[in-house]
């Protein structure tokens, strides 16, 4: 049988990192006591800005590339440094005019973009240095942008900006693990064409030369911006900035100043008797955006890797548990009338506006409701722990922490006769989530209301999943079995009543194997008893293997007394044995 423990934070170990601060026997010891100086979220939300890594969210520098640096394009030949005029006009007949994106449309269009694009298969670089310089920059990139794990650099384009020439966007991710993007700027003789770079009420501009090499390299979430080009041509090449997803995130550098108040100020929170805690959950906005994809703890960016690397080390061996998610707020309103809308009256169908995006969203005259959800909830594990909740904007550390932000999609109603044209918006950031161990079950179930009466009217298949999963481990927390038992009995009765199939066939087994490993028979009874018609026939396999063991007849029958379910499950495992 599994090791079951009580442990301390769940998923929040700090890796090759250590803290010992001498308090661990009680989290209502006297530090833990003391009255907050403003309340919990806006306290926590003080300790975790205050501590940054040492890396921008930018960075530019020259590059030393000899005039001779080897560069040729299909259908035309070697290009000579610094780019010529005859060169870049031949360049551009072999290239194709860079898109932009616009809602659900992809749009080609001179007057808003002259900029040319080619593929990696239609140049090649032939200069023998130029991959160890490459990496070198990507070095330099990791050590100027606070990441403290090898990152590499992968080809994505050849773009030529000719006069009139912008562009105004925010990056997608467009390869795992990709983080941001580095801009390679080759010589060639321009005016304008500077890059404007914002983030977190930031700005930086950096200008390309005429006559040396440099580059510039930024998060995917930062907006950059393309100044008009004046004259001449910028020729760039840019790569896609990724981590490698199979290496774990080391540990920031982090400082027992900034850890202790963090620590004592979490366990004044959990000393709290839990029906009166005005939060009973916190989610802390995390700097950088995310995307359901890739929010993960190897994915995070500049302050976030510290800041949630602390949060792992003040939680060690405290009863609260940690989790990342993409925090939305929808905002729903009315707008004012435009005559162009007409032309369309949907954008954002695909999800969020792509790369080179130079959509504009309406205004909300009036906002008539907001909501507030948390989407892809993650241990720090990487593994889904929920699908979507909604939450209450009360435990979010920082109420204001959407302001200065554009939506990230839009669906927009025009002008339907009866009522004006209206629009919803929907805006996200990457969060961390704090969810004290006694109040997980709420935690996972404070999208369903229903749940937490005497008839449940849903089976949370992802949680219980991944609760059942976690159960299955050599080692096993206490609140982890607790929660599983809380979420699968009554849920039950759910299934019962509907005796229709989960959507995830793994659940099931994943919890009769749990519950065997941890000899809560009488769930395993309850499962199939209620739910004998809908399970899937490797939950009688799983029966037949636990109770045929090597150690006798006698005991095989002892466990087989255990599970009530009558002649039908024995006939079940005898059909098991034999067409095994």
């Amino acid at each position: 049988m599994a090791s079951v423990h009580a442990g301390g934070a769940s998923g929040s170990g700090a890796g090759s990192g250590h803290y010992d601060d001498n308090d661990n026997q009680s989290v209502a010891s006297d530090l833990s006591t003391l009255d907050f100086k403003m309340d919990f979220p806006t306290d926590l939300m003080k300790l975790l800005e205050a501590i940054n890594s040492e890396g921008s969210f930018a960075f530019n520098t020259k590059l030393d590339i000899p005039s001779s640096f080897d560069i040729s394009v299909n259908g035309v030949g070697a290009i000579p440094l610094p780019l010529s005029e005859a060169h870049a006009r031949q360049i551009i007949t072999q290239a194709r005019q860079a898109p932009y994106g616009k809602g659900s449309e992809t749009i080609v269009d001179t007057a808003v973009r002259n900029t040319w694009e080619l593929d990696p298969t239609q140049f090649t670089i032939g200069w023998s240095k130029w991959p160890g310089l490459l990496k070198q920059t990507c070095n330099m990139v990791a050590e100027k942008m606070g990441i403290n794990t090898p990152i590499r650099a992968e080809l994505y384009k050849m773009l030529l900006y000719e006069k009139g020439a912008i562009n105004d966007a925010i990056s997608t991710e467009k390869i795992p693990g990709m983080f941001g993007t580095l801009v390679v700027s080759l010589p060639s003789p321009h005016t304008g064409g500077d890059v404007v770079l914002k983030h977190c009420g930031e700005k930086v501009k950096y200008s390309s030369s005429k006559q040396e090499a440099s580059c510039a390299a930024w998060y995917s979430d930062v907006h950059h911006e393309v100044l008009p080009v004046t004259s001449g041509y910028r020729w760039v090449l840019t790569y896609n900035l990724a981590i490698d997803q199979s290496l774990p995130r080391p540990s920031a550098a982090l400082k027992r100043s900034e850890l202790r108040p963090l620590r004592h100020c979490i366990r004044r929170w959990l000393a709290r008797d839990p029906s009166s805690r005005e939060n009973p959950f916190v989610y802390h906005v995390l700097d950088h955006e995310y995307t359901e994809d890739n929010i993960s703890y190897r994915a995070l960016k500049g302050p976030d890797i510290a800041r949630v690397a602390a949060l792992r080390q003040a939680c060690k061996g405290l009863p609260v548990t940690i989790f990342l998610a993409l925090l939305e707020k929808e905002d729903r309103g009315n707008v004012e009338f435009d005559p162009s809308d007409l032309q369309y009256n949907y954008r954002g169908a695909t999800g969020e506006y792509d790369d080179e995006d130079d959509g504009e969203f309406h205004y909300l005259d009036e906002v008539l409701e907001t909501d507030y959800r948390l989407k892809t909830v993650r241990d720090l594990q990487g593994k889904v722990v929920a699908g979507q909740m909604t939450i209450d904007d009360k435990n979010i550390t920082d109420p204001c922490a959407f302001e200065d932000m554009s939506p990230r999609e839009e669906d927009y109603e025009g002008y339907m006769g009866n009522y004006g044209p209206q629009a919803t918006q929907w805006y996200r950031l990457g969060a961390v989530a704090l969810a004290p161990h006694e109040s997980l079950v709420d935690f996972l179930t404070q999208s369903d209301s229903s749940y937490h009466g005497a008839t449940p009217q849903s089976f949370p298949q992802a949680p219980i999943n991944y609760l059942a999963q976690q159960c299955l481990q050599p080692s096993v927390q206490e609140h982890l079995l607790t929660a599983m038992l809380d979420l699968v009995e009554p849920g039950l009765l759910y299934m019962e009543s509907r005796e229709t199939e989960l959507e995830d066939a793994s659940v099931l087994p994943n919890v009769v194997n749990a519950a065997l490993r941890h000899r809560e028979y009488q769930l395993v009874d309850e499962i199939i008893a209620k739910l004998f018609k809908i399970l899937p026939s490797n939950v009688f396999t799983s029966l037949r293997q636990w109770m045929i063991k090597p150690d006798g007849e006698d005991k095989a029958m002892e466990r087989f007394s255990k599970i009530k379910g009558g002649t039908q499950v024995s006939s079940h495992l005898s059909l098991g044995s034999s067409t095994s």
